[in-house]
């Protein structure tokens, strides 16, 4: 990712308005590099129609992003706005989950940190690393369209991968944030930042 040139890659005009009862089918994420090791992740789906379940996974990946060692041990989960069953085990790569909710719904929301994330890169410069900031795959997730918000707290750029594809220069920048977003049909990418990661302070 060193010298990587920063593009905006338009996937198309679609968006998905705040809250958790968007009309709009779709999934919104918005991410934050929350230590060296972790990222912090609320994933806002909005389905056409009423579902009984979910099912996520953490896939084992192919290079570039094979490093990667994703984990998520804590997971709340809310369905047309009440709280419903998260995970009952802590949930690693090349594992899948299924979450069952007290009655269909259309809206729902995760929210969870996945450490395993974040990779040093070197050589390079102090504190420089990569960080994979979609660890979960959704099911039928590839018929959603999806928008992604970084904050922009460290973050140099942005990369996205699709499979048996390299490597892009994907994104956008607001004041507050990067933005990726991906129209329905369209392949499903990982997104991953160049990060800065704040020095530690030497005793």
């Amino acid at each position: 990712m060193a010298g990587i040139v920063i593009a905006v890659v338009v996937f198309g005009s679609w968006r998905l308005s705040e809250g958790e009862n968007s009309a709009v089918p779709g999934v919104w994420s918005t991410v934050a590099v929350s230590s060296g090791d972790s990222v912090d992740i609320v994933e806002r789906l909005t389905f056409a129609s009423a579902r009984a379940s979910l099912t996520v996974s953490i896939p084992t990946r192919e290079a570039p992003t094979e490093r990667f060692d994703p984990r998520v041990d804590k997971l709340r989960v809310r369905a047309d706005g009440r709280a419903a069953p998260g995970l009952s085990k802590p949930l690693g790569k090349g594992e899948t989950h299924t979450f069952t909710f007290p009655e269909p719904a259309t809206s729902v929301v995760l929210t969870y940190a996945a450490t395993g994330t974040v990779a040093k890169t070197r050589p390079s410069a102090p504190g420089r690393a990569l960080a994979l900031l979609t660890p979960l795959t959704i099911e039928g997730q590839v018929e959603l369209g999806s928008r992604v918000e970084i904050e922009r707290d460290g973050v140099l750029n942005l990369g996205c991968i699709a499979a048996g594809a390299p490597m892009t220069a994907c994104g956008s920048e607001t004041a507050r944030h990067w933005v990726v977003e991906r129209i329905a049909g369209d392949p499903v990418v990982d997104v991953v930042a160049q990060i800065d990661l704040p020095e530690t302070p030497r005793p």
